[in-house]
């Protein structure tokens, strides 16, 4: 780490935080631990006000400035994933079958690394705020952060966030107008229908058939053209069990729908409900549609942009614009819907393993890369 934005002693306090944190994972909506360690850490650096209970499990730390200026939000999201990591670092999770496989480790460390900064150089004018949101990746948390009251308080001008990704080279800063990913949301089809004889199908009302066709609608449908995408991926079906005699009265098809627009998602969870509704009722089969694990495509507001791009620029870091939106989801785009925003990714390697890979490493070297692009925001918009 060269940056120079926070000095070694202090690198070396976020570093070893960070491999505590990944000791000690906590899955979406039980990160009561993780934001008690944050509290305690984050109270070293004198924050103005400490804001606990926020979304659920989440907290922030707020900073103001002595004069009036915009409310500026940073957020990092705190939950680990239902993974059993498979590395063999000294600091690999303590957890069975629980590990920080995403990175949001990083994430939370890189957001401590500003309160370092801004505990001695206490913001000008405005209001900053470091929160941390918990259950990102179920995509509940950014919705129970805006609905809270706690939030409202502090409702942000401008509000930023990052993710780690691999592909790109280590501290590589990955920028993108308008849409950075994709919208998303989990659907399972439960279908019931009346058992019989296996000798005896044509008595009986069966859901394999209906199954079999919903498959092949998401073949019709699905469009993996980069410009706008737009697909299914069925993640599980269950029908029946090891009974050769009996033929089987329910089924369940799991999938995940994905396109790169909220519109596109619309369009495509209409056409599949009114394709389910027309054949089950063909068939007889009374059917449930839910739908689980929402996100919105998060789309960068061209002011944000502008900011963001002109604070990396003044700090002359590395930086590429990716044409295209990634195809992965972020509940960071709830936020998107209501407040000036933008995303941006920080690359961990060509050769990093993918996120949610049991084997996947969060380099300690970007950390320092990610709060100087925080701090270098609050100077552009001369906060400190």
């Amino acid at each position: 780490m060269t940056m120079g934005v926070v000095d070694r002693k202090n690198v070396s306090k976020l570093v070893n935080f960070r491999h505590d944190l990944h000791r000690n994972p906590e899955l979406s909506g039980r990160e009561k631990n993780t934001a008690d360690r944050i509290v305690k850490f984050m109270k070293d650096y004198k924050p103005d006000h400490i804001i606990t209970g926020i979304g659920g499990n989440g907290c922030a730390f707020v900073y103001k400035g002595k004069q009036k200026g915009p409310v500026v939000v940073f957020r990092a999201d705190m939950d680990a994933l239902p993974i059993r990591e498979k590395s063999e670092l000294n600091y690999s999770s303590k957890k069975e079958n629980v590990a920080h496989m995403c990175g949001h480790d990083g994430h939370m460390v890189t957001l401590a690394g500003v309160g370092v900064y801004l505990c001695k150089q206490r913001p000008q004018k405005g209001t900053i705020i470091l929160l941390y949101q918990p259950s990102e990746e179920t995509g509940q948390g950014a919705k129970r952060i805006i609905k809270d009251e706690l939030f409202k308080n502090y409702a942000p001008d401008y509000i930023f966030s990052f993710h780690n990704i691999p592909g790109y080279e280590k501290n590589e800063i990955v920028l993108k107008k308008g849409n950075f990913s994709a919208a998303s949301v989990g659907m399972s089809i439960k279908l019931q229908g009346i058992s019989s004889h296996a000798a005896h199908p044509e008595k009986g009302i069966s859901p394999v058939v209906l199954i079999s066709e919903i498959i092949d609608k998401f073949e019709t449908l699905n469009n993996y053209d980069e410009k706008n995408f737009r697909f299914g991926t069925i993640v599980g079906v269950n029908v029946g069990e090891k009974s050769f005699g009996t033929m089987p009265e329910k089924g369940v098809l799991h999938a995940t729908l994905r396109a790169r627009t909220d519109k596109n998602l619309d369009k495509m969870k209409n056409i599949i409900k009114e394709f389910v509704d027309k054949k089950a009722r063909k068939r007889e089969l009374e059917y449930k549609i839910e739908w689980k694990e929402e996100f919105k495509s998060i789309k960068n507001s061209v002011k944000a942009y502008k900011i963001l791009k002109k604070a990396i620029q003044n700090k002359k870091l590395k930086y590429t614009k990716r044409q295209y939106s990634f195809r992965w989801s972020e509940d960071f785009g709830e936020y998107s819907k209501y407040f000036d925003s933008c995303f941006f990714g920080l690359g961990i390697g060509e050769n990093a393993k993918n996120l949610h890979n049991p084997y996947y490493f969060f380099p300690d070297e970007i950390i320092e890369t990610g709060i100087a692009i925080y701090i270098s925001i609050l100077k552009q918009l001369k906060l400190i």
